[in-house]
């Protein structure tokens, strides 16, 4: 198997792992950072658009899976999430502390709204909204990590390539 193959199916299995032992751990009520969408953030502002899209959309059918939201919803979510941080990233500088807070906090607040926006069109189900408190926390808690995850992502992607990421494939 050629080496980026095996960056993306390890990148995939091992996020899935980390995402479902979270979800594991934490009571379902209580909000966590949604890693996930950091880690396409993070590949897509390295300039790994397709890459980041692919993750995304794969992740989002695994989160989806969950029932969270309809089915397919975060899936595109997250996948025009690496979109929008793929074609960004050649005017972006993914080592700012100030850009991954700013990519952080704008994603977040997309999905949340894209979430709702979505499941109201195709999810008639009776079943509550979120609170603003929330959403609030999911919005500081993936400001808080953000750093955190775009430096281990840019770690694990140097693992596998050193080369400069600027690559935009």
């Amino acid at each position: 198997m050629k080496r980026t193959g095996m960056f993306f199916v390890l990148t995939l299995v091992l996020g899935w792992i980390f995402q479902a032992l979270i979800l594991y751990a934490v009571p379902a009520g209580l909000p966590t950072p949604q890693w996930l969408l950091l880690a396409v953030l993070a590949l897509g502002a390295q300039g790994r658009t397709t890459f980041a899209m692919s993750a995304g959309f794969i992740w989002g059918l695994a989160l989806d899976a969950y029932g969270i939201s309809a089915f397919g919803v975060q899936g595109w979510l997250l996948a025009l999430a690496g979109f929008g941080s793929g074609t960004l990233s050649k005017n972006l500088n993914a080592e700012k502390l100030g850009t991954q807070e700013t990519l952080a906090v704008i994603a977040t607040l997309v999905m949340w709204g894209g979430i709702r926006i979505l499941s109201g069109i195709f999810d008639h189900s009776p079943v509550g909204h979120p609170s603003v408190i929330l959403a609030t926390a999911h919005v500081a808690l993936n400001a808080l990590v953000a750093p955190g995850v775009f430096w281990v992502m840019a770690a694990w992607s140097d693992l596998w390539d050193p080369r400069p990421r600027n690559d935009h494939a």
